[in-house]
């Protein structure tokens, strides 16, 4: 059994066909749209965590500025302005903290910010360190160990003008240049030296003095700048190296800046790689399924179309044949329902009709026999239907009729014949006709 179908399921299969290929490429664009969206996103927070590292980086620069400066001359504004910006640099690293744990693929640049957030913590606190000592020593000449050391200067030089002796004063200059070279170097060896020519100044005989009471305050004046440069030169050395350990906290943190800056990169370079496979994976998808559904759809509604012009395009042959008397051609069959119904009746059309053509010279041959006398012939209508059909067994039946009349006549006369032939059966013949004459003139 031929599966058929009509031309509405057939159109409604091509629209369901249209509609399912529209659905899957809005379906694809959509899912492209969505991705694109995401990938934006991802690219997004990416770059924001970039900028913020960029924010990260040179607020380090500004602290470290802003050091340089507070190095160079100590001061309470500076400290203020190094407060702002450790504060600002300590907002940039929570933010950076939580943009990077929204961010996927980033573990390796998440432990680098946290080794980050404690090399910026240490710093804090060596900078803390390092404003300590500054305020020991004292921001400027006149405060804190400073100033306690230009007092003692003041009052040993203010002293040693009442004495007589120049070896005295020079011994004095003398210990005031390494001083100034230790202030101006931050050298060890100053130090050393200072403390040897307080000793030498010690030596000194007791004839270089007025009274012992000039001596012994002398001597007092000379250990209170020995102490007082002492402390400042450890202050001194102190907060070297608190400007030192602030020195390799910053060479930490740089490498672990620039590695995370290439972390970074490296992120945004996979995320636009992935990117574009994704979007051409899309759009290669989208194209199949639009080339697919295109063929599909240009395949059905190509052999639709085939399968409605071609049976009738015959059914057309066969019409003109069956109007110019040529029965000959069957109608076509089709797998269209309502094409297939119309063939169908173009065959029953062309089979009648050629059922009575046929019929129609039957019966003149048959007419054509029985006018030579020939009533033998009949009219082939087994299985035929319809009024030629009648009329066909309607000659028949007279044909038979004919025939059945003629032969009884064939008979008598055959017999006659015969009789005629003896003369016993021919006298009582002639008999026989004589008395049906004169019957036949009697009045009635």
């Amino acid at each position: 059994m031929k599966f058929k179908t009509s031309i509405k399921t057939a159109v409604f299969m091509i629209v369901f066909l249209a509609s399912a290929v529209m659905f899957a490429l809005i379906g694809l664009s959509r899912y492209t749209d969505q991705l694109r969206t995401e990938i934006e996103a991802e690219v997004t927070a990416v770059e924001g965590f970039a900028q913020t590292l960029s924010e990260v980086s040179a607020d380090f620069q500004s602290t470290r500025l802003v050091e340089m400066s507070f190095r160079l001359k100590p001061s309470h504004d500076v400290l203020a302005t190094q407060a702002d910006t450790m504060a600002h640099l300590s907002n940039r690293i929570e933010r950076a903290k939580t943009q990077i744990s929204a961010l996927d693929g980033m573990a390796e640049a998440s432990d680098n910010l946290r080794q980050l957030a404690a090399a910026i913590t240490a710093y804090e606190a060596g900078f803390a360190e390092v404003v300590a000592s500054q305020e020991r020593l004292g921001f400027d000449e006149t405060d804190g160990l400073q100033g306690a050391l230009r007092s003692s200067v003041r009052s040993i030089e203010t002293a040693l003008k009442d004495t007589a002796e120049p070896d005295m004063t020079i011994k004095m200059l003398m210990m005031r240049r390494h001083e100034k070279d230790f202030i101006m170097r931050h050298a060890a060896k100053y130090i050393e030296r200072l403390n040897a020519r307080v000793d030498e100044f010690r030596a000194f005989p007791g004839s270089y003095y007025k009274n012992i009471s000039q001596r012994a305050r002398i001597g007092s004046l000379l250990t209170s700048y020995q102490n007082s440069f002492n402390a400042y030169a450890e202050e001194v050395t102190q907060i070297d190296d608190h400007y030192k350990a602030l020195d390799v906290i910053e060479a930490a943190a740089e490498p672990v800046l620039a590695a995370m800056n290439e972390q970074t990169t490296a992120r945004l370079d996979m995320i636009h790689a992935s990117a574009a496979e994704a979007i051409s994976t899309a759009n290669a998808n989208a194209l199949k399924a639009g080339l697919g559904g295109l063929g599909i759809f240009v395949v059905v509604a190509f052999f639709l179309a085939i399968g409605i012009s071609r049976p009738l395009s015959r059914v057309n042959v066969v019409l003109q044949k069956i109007m110019a008397g040529d029965f000959s051609t069957p109608a076509p069959q089709s797998r269209i329902r309502e094409v297939s119904t119309i063939a169908t009746a173009v065959e029953e059309l062309r089979a009648d009709n050629e059922m009575k053509d046929r019929l129609t010279r039957d019966i003149s041959e048959v007419i054509r026999a029985c006018a030579a006398g020939d009533f033998s012939k009949r009219l082939q209508v087994e299985g035929a239907s319809g009024s030629f059909a009648e009329l066909g067994r309607g000659v028949n039946a007279i044909g038979d009729a004919a025939e059945g009349g003629l032969g009884d006549i064939r008979q008598v006369l055959d017999t006659l014949a015969a009789r005629r032939s003896d003369p016993a059966d021919a006298r009582w013949s002639e008999r026989y006709l004589q008395g049906d004459r004169q019957r036949s003139r009697q009045p009635q």
